[in-house]
């Protein structure tokens, strides 16, 4: 089952890291990055000509490795903490990037 970001203290109210969803697991990862494309049914009534068609769809097969798990991992995780500090409902956050220390 998913996680709730905004059980995490750092990520509680923040629309920016709310917005990136719920943080997945290896195997949920795994779910959502795999594409196998659909088997025709009949095969055997399909002319040739059109399974050679059917088949260029195996060429958007994808299934992740481990190493592409572990970069969506990092990847969601570099997002969520680049947003920490970005909250905008934080007076601080508009502060910094209108460069101005009256706000």
């Amino acid at each position: 089952m998913p996680f709730d970001p905004q059980l995490i203290p750092a990520y509680k109210s923040n629309i920016l890291i709310s917005a990136c969803g719920p943080i997945l697991s290896k195997e949920e990862l795994l779910k959502c990055l795999s594409y196998t494309p659909d088997v025709p049914k009949n095969l055997e009534n399909i002319p040739v000509e059109v399974r050679k068609h059917q088949m260029m769809s195996t060429r958007m097969l994808h299934i992740p490795s481990k190493s592409g798990i572990e970069v969506a991992q990092t990847i969601d995780l570099m997002l969520r903490q680049g947003y920490v500090n970005r909250n905008p409902k934080n007076v601080s956050t508009w502060r910094v990037l209108y460069n101005d220390s009256n706000c």
